[in-house]
């Protein structure tokens, strides 16, 4: 990386590595606040408002599609995407001083540059999460609707095809969060139901898995009666 930072004194007009790397320290903690829920923790598009929204463009950063130089990146960044035929990609000159626009471009040509010193220092500089269920709403139905159904009645697309046993009605569970907890990241086997349940601690942080728990929590006033 610090080969990099070198040339990124260079190309941006900065006195020193060690300003560099204060720029990238900048632009990483901004980024975090500002523009994950587009481009997702790691700038591979897979933010909450692509996973929630259908045809949301591909919010990527990790590759470059139209703006290649530095130039080019900071000026999306201050005036958005709408000059690239983008509309949902905010103007940020009025929100963000210079300071932080320059460190948020430094940050985004390191992601294409460097990936795994860009990935190192996101993961270094990436707050406390905390489980939401907003974000449990949008991962529930990228991982579970397609089998319990997105109300949580077991009515998904592919109960058509597990029929023994059908996908449960998750509004009528009454289980509580160690038990969810166990399920989700551990699949039906461990906790001795249908091995046909996947096993999601691969695809799903801890924080992920409580935030899914919380809005199954919300689904429960939709019951009816308990299975």
């Amino acid at each position: 990386m610090r080969q990099w930072l070198i040339g990124l004194c260079v190309l941006m007009g900065l006195g020193n590595v060690a300003q560099a790397s204060d720029a990238l320290q900048l632009g990483a903690e901004t980024y975090h606040e500002r523009c994950t829920i587009c481009h997702g923790a790691s700038g591979y598009g897979d933010g909450l408002l692509p996973m929630y929204m259908g045809n949301y463009p591909n919010t990527a950063l990790v590759r470059a599609r139209s703006a290649t130089t530095i130039d080019e990146i900071r000026h999306v960044v201050e005036v958005g995407g709408s000059e690239g035929g983008s509309v949902h990609s905010p103007p940020w000159r009025d929100e963000l001083s210079a300071e932080e626009i320059d460190a948020v471009t430094q940050l985004v040509a390191l992601l294409r540059d460097d990936r795994d010193a860009a990935f190192a220092l996101l993961d270094e500089t990436r707050p406390p999460s905390v489980a939401n269920p907003v974000e449990g709403r949008v991962l529930f139905k990228t991982y579970c609707a397609r089998c319990h159904g997105e109300q949580g009645h077991g009515d998904g697309r592919m109960a058509k095809v597990y029929q023994d046993p059908p996908p449960f009605p998750l509004v009528y569970s009454v289980m509580p969060a160690a038990y969810l907890t166990n399920i989700i990241s551990g699949g039906g086997g461990a906790v001795s139901r249908s091995e046909i349940m996947p096993a999601f601690s691969e695809q799903l942080t801890e924080t992920q898995i409580q935030s899914v728990i919380l809005h199954l929590y919300s689904m429960r006033h939709l019951r009816t009666r308990q299975y």
